[in-house]
């Protein structure tokens, strides 16, 4: 027999679980014969936006993302170097609204009635909110060569607060480059 307490638990981790599953690595890839631990120094090379970004916050994002960045390349060892990098980290993000829908049911929506019943039922959805996505492409490419070393694909739900941003994208960029290597020093 469940009693509240046990309902209570269940739903908290359910909770817990899907909000640690914010993030989907899509893709990760090191070119063949790479050795990037053998890396020292990063700088950055470009942005790309696209998508429904708000235009006046570009510059703050790019900031805060440039800094996430570091921080997880920094405590791997790497050091920003801002004349003769080894590498360069480029950085593309498309973002995108999704509706969220639940669907709608004869319990849940049920019909009025006036008169003369009418038993005809439409099953559409029902819009319960928006949340933003978005898919980001980190790309690591050699400084002296121009060619791609290694490169992850992510996608994941936006933070919808503006006091959540750094939270989250220091938790993304941690999964991001979770199993990038360190720098041999």
């Amino acid at each position: 027999m469940f009693t509240m307490k046990k309902i209570f638990s269940f739903f908290i981790l359910i909770a817990f679980a899907s909000s640690c599953a914010s993030v989907k690595i899509i893709k990760e890839e090191t070119a063949p014969g790479a050795d990037i631990s053998a890396y020292k120094t990063y700088n950055y090379y470009s942005f790309h936006a696209a998508g429904d970004t708000t235009p006046r916050k570009t510059d703050q994002r790019i900031t805060q993302i440039r800094k996430a960045i570091s921080n997880e390349l920094n405590q791997k060892g790497y050091v920003f170097s801002a004349n003769n990098p080894d590498f360069l980290v480029n950085v593309s993000i498309k973002v995108k609204q999704d509706i969220q829908t639940r669907e709608k049911t004869p319990i849940t929506d049920p019909q009025v009635h006036v008169g003369q019943p009418n038993y005809t039922y439409n099953p559409n959805d029902v819009v319960v909110g928006y949340y933003k996505t978005g898919m980001m492409q980190v790309d690591i490419v050699d400084a002296k060569e121009k060619t791609l070393v290694w490169q992850n694909i992510s996608d994941g739900v936006l933070a919808d607060k503006e006091s959540d941003i750094d939270k989250r994208l220091q938790e993304r960029f941690k999964k991001v480059f979770e199993h990038y290597p360190a720098s041999k020093k």
